[in-house]
């Protein structure tokens, strides 16, 4: 996905990859906290914009 465990040889370290981590994990077990619950809501939500193509 975004390389916070990639299988290399090269651990990604830092706050990022461990709240990348952290979410992947909360979100194979099913223990979604209020925040997620938030972004995955609005990353399922229908597009606003209609395209049209002319």
């Amino acid at each position: 996905m975004l390389g916070f465990s990639a299988n290399n040889g090269v651990e990604i370290k830092g706050r990022y990859a461990r709240n990348m981590r952290a979410a992947a994990q909360r979100r194979e077990t099913g223990a979604l906290n209020k925040h997620d619950k938030q972004v995955y809501s609005f990353l399922n939500e229908e597009p606003r914009v209609t395209l049209v193509r002319g």
